[in-house]
Order: C-alpha cells, then structure tokens, then sequence
C-alpha cells in the first residue's frame, strides 16, 4: 500500500471530527506534516476549524521539524493563516507561541494572519495581534496592505463584521 493510501484513514477521522482517532492514525510524524487536501492542507491546517486549541496542541507537539513547503497550503497558507480566518483565538495563541516569525508570513496574495482575520472581521484575533504581541512581528508594515496594495482598513470595512457579536 502506498503512503496516500494510508492517509484516507486520517483524512476520514479529521472530516468527521474524531480527533482522539486522528492523533492515533498520526502518531508518525512523516504522516502530521503530509498535506491530506488537493489544497495541500496538513493536518495542522485542519485542526484549526476544530475551533479550540485541541487537538493543535497534541499534533504540534509530534513536530520535530517540518518542511516550509508543506507549512503552508496551495494559497500560502500557514495554519496561523487558517486560525485566523476561521476566527480560532486558542489555536492563534498556540501557534504564535509555535512559530511566532509566522505572524508576518504572506500568503499568495500578500496577506498576514492579521490582514485575514481583519478582512473575516475577527476583532478579538486583532486586538490579540495588536496588543498582546507588542513586537517587530505584530507592527511589522506587511499588515498594513495587501499584495495588490489594499488597505486592511478596507478588507476591515467590507467584511461588515466588525461590531457583531
């Protein structure tokens, strides 16, 4: 059996959200940094939109080192990029902690962690972003505007989230 065909397993438990199934299938760390999606997710990536901290923390914690090239997805995407976007304060927490140089990471079309969680209208990963990791990575000028130049301001303004609760 090839190694994809032994990623269906860990792909089946991650869609279903059996994570306690997902850490048993991954306990080899070759398998935790694979992607699983044709978007070239890993598990990491997935893990996020558990909307908690675990299962994150366990699979980090199985990473002796892993490839930049399958740290971020087809997008560009780093994990730190899918916690914010999907509004996960817990998991951003962690993975700042993780990998902390990942808060100026751009994706394929210039974004920070900051400018997705701006433009999905996640004021709490914002203020984390802006007042909890007072630094060069959280005031760098790469948040500021995106790769075709727009403000985050805007992205901010045309989620029409911003005030929601």
């Amino acid at each position: 059996m090839d190694f994809l065909m032994t990623m269906i397993e860990p792909y089946r438990a991650v869609i279903k959200e059996k994570w306690k199934k997902v850490k048993e299938e991954l306990k080899d760390e070759t398998k935790i940094v694979f992607p699983m999606t044709a978007s070239r997710d890993t598990v990491l990536h997935l893990a996020v939109y558990s909307g908690g901290e675990e299962p994150l923390r366990t699979l980090l914690v199985g990473i002796f080192e892993m490839d930049e090239a399958f740290w971020r997805n087809s997008a560009g995407n780093t994990p730190l990029h899918e916690a914010a976007t999907v509004g996960n304060l817990a998991a951003v927490k962690l993975l700042v902690e993780y990998k902390k140089e990942d808060l100026v990471a751009e994706n394929i079309y210039g974004e920070t962690p900051l400018f997705r969680a701006a433009r999905c209208g996640h004021l709490e990963i914002v203020n984390y972003i802006l007042e909890d990791c007072e630094d060069f990575f959280s005031r760098c000028s790469r948040h500021w505007t995106n790769r075709k130049g727009n403000p985050i301001i805007h992205a901010a303004i045309q989620s029409q989230k911003f005030g929601e609760r």
